[in-house]
């Protein structure tokens, strides 16, 4: 949805590549912008997919940034994943039953 990647450095989340034609790109962020917080809101580390999962394609968002010690705020307007994304998650209790289940597998 922003087009870029990102790692933890620390408590912060640090973009390493911001992709051509991506939001993120399209509003002016660059590689090493490290995000603090989305439409005001404190992220912490791992905390920016969590704050964008609640939105959708077509969303316009405030991210605020430190570029180097500079406080910088982006208007975002997130785009669709593209059609060959899928998200891979861990599943346990019910979620994991279930998909047992439709996919016919037994458990001992």
């Amino acid at each position: 949805m922003l087009g870029v990647l990102v790692r933890a450095d620390g408590d912060e989340t640090v973009f390493t590549h911001v992709l051509d034609g991506g939001a993120a790109r399209e509003a002016g962020m660059a590689a090493g912008d490290a995000i603090i917080a989305v439409d005001g809101l404190r992220i912490g580390r791992g905390g920016l997919d969590a704050a964008l999962a609640k939105r959708r394609a077509g969303e316009t968002v405030t991210l605020h940034a430190f570029r180097r010690d500079e406080l910088l705020a982006f208007r975002v307007r997130l785009q669709g994943a593209p059609a060959d994304t899928c998200v891979l998650s861990d599943l346990s209790g019910a979620k994991r039953r279930l998909r047992d289940r439709w996919l016919g597998e037994s458990r001992g």
